[in-house]
């Protein structure tokens, strides 16, 4: 039984790791910047709580966020989520629609002995994907000039967990950071006469940095997570291929990939459960090759919500064991105008609950309706709606001889 449980265990988190690895959103223009747009997540409860989960310790909720938070017990847990995501971009010269969807993350987490807690975790730091598209004359030569990209950075995170007592939790993970841009540049030319180009660009991007947090718990009712993660300069390898036949590798370079620092409280009041989170992310550090980017801004993250549920007793009916959530967060991205302003977004969300009848797992759902950007002072304003869903299942598996 136990070996028919790792066999399909492995497989399902191979698959799944595959997708999760290369995530795919809706195209937005802001993630042709740098290495795409950041990629906040802390567990599916958190997002339809305005992202705030930080300082949250629940059994049904893996935290990746804040390895700390992951209370789970004596129960080895599989989690995975997806997403998919509708964008209307907006600037002066019109509109247009995209949509698209993925796995967005894996988690794997099962206890030892002695109070510690063995974690891994696959997740997207950044998002890229974008197409661009100018009609230009040069003269009296008409051409196109398109530029599409997809990609971003992806880390495979391992890690312990250790409860030193009820009232404190610190976790650590190493963090293998991977991932591929791609750009593709592409000339078309009216004149029959010259000939159309397609060139391709893929960045390989490759590093190691670290995460550490923790979770205090002063009282029962109140949680305050702390996180830190450092920053690292990541090697980056460029290789070329010309439409025309011509193909070249660029000497090895580098990218700094930023730091950044979170703390989160939370409160849990009769049946519910409030949370506050701040996040920040230091992209103004951004260098690449050492040479910094000066329109680079840090990303600073305020977001907030509650939970509402009526009993999390596994013998109470059905429907008093469903949770509700609300929340909404705000942030400042990475990027600027010519002006220095940084551009900003701004969210409501919503999210549901649904145990198993056997309280073994969750399903998680939750939706996100924001604006990213705006046309007076940006180029782009981007209207985005966002459903995800995560399916979350724990079973006990060793016997660990936990206190």
């Amino acid at each position: 039984m136990f070996a028919s449980r790792i066999k399909k265990l492995l497989l399902v988190s191979a698959v799944l790791a595959s997708a999760a690895g290369s995530p795919a959103r809706a195209d937005s223009y802001y993630s042709s910047f740098g290495l795409g747009l950041p990629r906040y997540y802390v567990s599916q409860k958190a997002t339809g709580m305005g992202g705030a989960g930080i300082g949250i310790a629940d059994p049904f909720a893996l935290n990746t966020m804040n390895a700390a938070a992951n209370q789970t017990g004596v129960a080895t847990c599989l989690g995975v989520q997806f997403d998919y995501e509708w964008v209307q971009s907006a600037s002066t010269l019109g509109e247009v629609q995209t949509a698209n969807g993925n796995a967005a993350g894996v988690q794997f987490i099962f206890p030892l002995k002695n109070r510690i807690t063995f974690i891994s975790l696959l997740r997207p730091l950044t998002i890229s994907r974008f197409m661009l598209k100018a009609d230009l004359k040069a003269d009296t030569l008409t051409y196109s000039h398109i530029i599409k990209g997809n990609g971003g950075l992806s880390a495979g995170s391992l890690g312990l967990q250790y409860n030193l007592n009820d009232r404190v939790m610190v976790a650590g993970l190493i963090n293998f950071n991977f991932g591929t841009i791609k750009e593709e540049w592409q000339y078309t030319f009216a004149p029959s006469g010259y000939v159309n180009s397609d060139d391709q660009y893929n960045s390989h991007l490759s590093g190691i940095t670290y995460d550490l947090g923790v979770l205090l718990k002063p009282v029962q009712r109140l949680g305050v997570g702390l996180i830190y993660k450092t920053g690292r300069d990541l090697k980056q390898k460029t290789d070329i291929s010309a439409s025309s036949g011509f193909s070249q590798t660029l000497p090895e370079g580098t990218i700094r990939y930023p730091g950044a620092f979170g703390f989160g409280v939370s409160l849990s009041v009769a049946k519910t459960v409030w949370a506050l989170d701040y996040y920040q992310q230091d992209w103004s550090a951004y260098r690449v090759n050492g040479v910094s980017r000066e329109a680079f801004k840090d990303y600073q993250r305020i977001g907030g919500g509650v939970e509402y549920s009526q009993s999390s007793r596994p013998t109470d009916r059905y429907l008093q064991r469903i949770a509700w959530r609300l929340g909404a967060y705000s942030a400042q991205l990475p990027y600027a105008n010519a002006a220095g302003d940084a551009v900003g977004e701004q969210f409501i969300t919503a999210g549901v609950s649904l145990p198993f009848k056997r309280d073994n797992g969750r399903i998680d759902m939750a939706v996100e309706l924001g604006l990213r950007g705006e046309r007076t002072h940006f180029l782009y304003e981007e209207k985005i709606l966002r459903f995800s869903v995560s399916v979350m299942g724990r079973e006990r598996w060793f016997a660990t001889g936990r206190n």
